[in-house]
């Protein structure tokens, strides 16, 4: 989950690529491949850089 003051900013855009590209990620997200790895990695270091220091 996102903090409320990030989920503002999800909302600019053009809505069809955005659902394309979650359509994508979420595909690759379980996938046993490079992508589904990269896609994993990527996560945690988000997840890292959220937490307050």
């Amino acid at each position: 989950m996102l903090p409320k003051s990030l989920e503002a900013e999800l909302v600019k855009g053009n809505k069809y690529l955005r659902s394309v590209l979650t359509e994508a990620a979420q595909s690759v997200r379980g996938s046993k491949n490079y992508l589904g790895a990269s896609y994993r990695r990527t996560l945690v270091e988000k997840e890292r850089s959220m937490q307050p220091s």
